[in-house]
């Protein structure tokens, strides 16, 4: 009762100094600041012109039109998730009205205006909100920030407004914590597992990777010399991000009081808040890993999380501390095991650089065609031959497998397996291991690789699972990646006749 008691203290304070349309603008702005969700949420996005941060805000808001002059306002929660981090053009004046809601609501959120970066997707929310009259735009802020913040005070509530998403206080709490909270946790968790210890040796491995990667393309048959420098000069640009942030800016997290659930939630939002604000104009590619992961929650890619990717927009792959240490990692591991599972995921993510989508990015991470016409058509028909072989495979008996929606994963489980066997093989080389090791050490690369998707799910689940994935089931990133390595015919003694047998001329290399 307490605690549904402040609420009405909390919209009155907000609001309480309205006596103008720009007065409400400004409240409005500073409810998104306080980290009520239903007004608004702040997110960061790339500043166009010179690659620093801004900001932009996300508005979870459906617009119906009424009979009357008024719009209504319906808040709109967990159905919706605001955009990833993008690239959004600077703000640029237009209207009188516009403009001055715009700097209201900046004015209210306390930020530097030079900073907003604005979605035009948003303007029908703007022109519905001038739309509505001083007293029922206050009316309607009420509502919004009662409804957002009785959800912390009974399940009743929870229900009704999240519709079944939610049935209770404490699953509410759990991703809000998880979303609001993610940076400060996964900066406690970094500083206590991640070593620099483990960061060298990951690193030293990464760059063994990116330099088989960077030979691959030397020695490609299919690409003009052209093209081939091009493709050299981005690797040569890629980054590589080993289970932290090189920068924490915010180090001390939300201080909560452990008496009312509304203010310590609102405390915890606010830090995320503070987050957000300390790297605003700050260099994008400075903090790239801690703004897709800590202050974006539309992916959960926080450090204790088993998982690594590549970004697209900044040309930068980062490998979770989660593959760094046991269980994925330790002293007990074989040489071996390390090249083809760790070695094998990490190249995976060095050639999402270079799939149907990172292809369309450049060195720096904007999205530029920087092909030859020719090579783009030979690299499209490739992806073609790769969709028509993978689509003989069946995820159960009866339910074939969608090769058209894991095209992406699927060359790119093909290129990583390559360069990480190609490491493999050339390191023991170097070591002067040849003969009978040399073949037994390279069938141990191939058993190590496959043991990545041993994997058993009920039929029902595994149907559905694979309905969304943009993966491939476990067999066929195994199946469908090894049948194009001539290696691996010799190691295993496959024939003609033999099921997964592809003939020479069939194989395909992308990368």
């Amino acid at each position: 009762q307490t605690s549904v008691g402040i609420i009405p203290v909390i919209a009155d304070k907000l609001l309480k100094d309205v006596k103008t349309k720009e007065d409400a603008y400004v409240a409005y702005g500073k409810a998104i600041r306080l980290g009520i969700n239903a007004s608004g949420r702040l997110y960061t996005a790339i500043n166009y012109d010179d690659n620093t941060i801004g900001y932009t805000i996300h508005f979870p808001f459906a617009w119906e039109e009424e009979t009357t002059e008024a719009a209504s306002v319906h808040p709109i929660i967990g159905k919706s998730r605001a955009p990833q981090l993008q690239r959004i053009p600077r703000y640029k004046p237009r209207s009188r009205s516009v403009d001055t809601m715009i700097g209201g609501v900046v004015e209210g959120l306390g930020l530097n205006p030079q900073q907003y970066l604005h979605l035009e997707n948003y303007d029908e929310v703007f022109a519905a909100l001038q739309q509505l009259p001083l007293d029922n735009l206050v009316e309607q802020m009420i509502n919004v920030v009662k409804g957002a913040l009785l959800v912390y005070c009974s399940d009743e509530y929870v229900d009704q407004y999240f519709q079944g998403r939610f049935h209770t206080v404490k699953e509410y709490i759990d991703e809000t914590i998880e979303n609001d909270l993610g940076y400060f946790t996964s900066y406690i968790y970094c500083n206590r597992y991640v070593t620099p210890e483990m960061q060298d040796t990951f690193s030293e491995l990464g760059d063994k990777l990116l330099a088989t990667f960077r030979k691959r393309l030397q020695n490609n048959t299919w690409l003009t010399a052209e093209t081939i420098a091009e493709a050299i000069d981005k690797v040569d640009h890629m980054e590589m991000y080993y289970g932290n942030a090189r920068i924490w800016p915010v180090t001390e997290g939300p201080q909560l009081k452990g008496e009312l659930l509304v203010e310590d939630m609102l405390a915890i939002k606010k830090g995320r808040y503070d987050v957000i604000q300390s790297v605003l104009g700050e260099m994008y590619t400075d903090h790239i890993p801690l703004l897709v992961m800590y202050t974006e929650p539309t992916q959960v890619f926080y450090p204790y999380e088993v998982n690594a990717f590549h970004m697209h927009d900044a040309n930068a792959c980062y490998i979770l501390p989660s593959l760094m240490m046991e269980p994925a990692y330790g002293p007990d591991k074989a040489e071996v095991e390390i090249y083809a599972t760790l070695g094998s995921i990490f190249a995976h993510e060095i050639t999402h650089g270079f799939d149907k989508q990172g292809a369309t990015y450049n060195k720096y991470g904007k999205k530029e065609n920087w092909w030859a016409a020719e090579d783009l058509a030979k690299f499209e028909a490739l992806n073609d031959r790769r969709v028509a072989l993978n689509s003989v495979f069946e995820i159960l008996p009866g339910h074939p497998t969608d090769a058209e929606k894991t095209i992406v994963e699927d060359v790119a489980d093909l290129g990583g397996v390559a360069v990480a066997y190609d490491l493999w093989v050339t390191t023991l080389q170097q070591r002067g291991i040849k003969g009978e090791e040399l073949r037994q050490q390279k069938r141990a690369f191939f058993r190590n690789y496959a043991k990545i998707y041993r994997e058993k799910y009920p039929d029902e689940y595994l149907i559905e699972r694979m309905s969304k994935d943009t993966h491939s089931a476990g067999p066929i990133r195994i199946n469908g990646v090894v049948q194009h390595m001539d290696d691996w015919y010799d190691l295993f003694n496959v024939q003609e006749g033999d099921l997964l047998y592809l003939a020479p001329e069939e194989r395909i290399r992308i990368w």
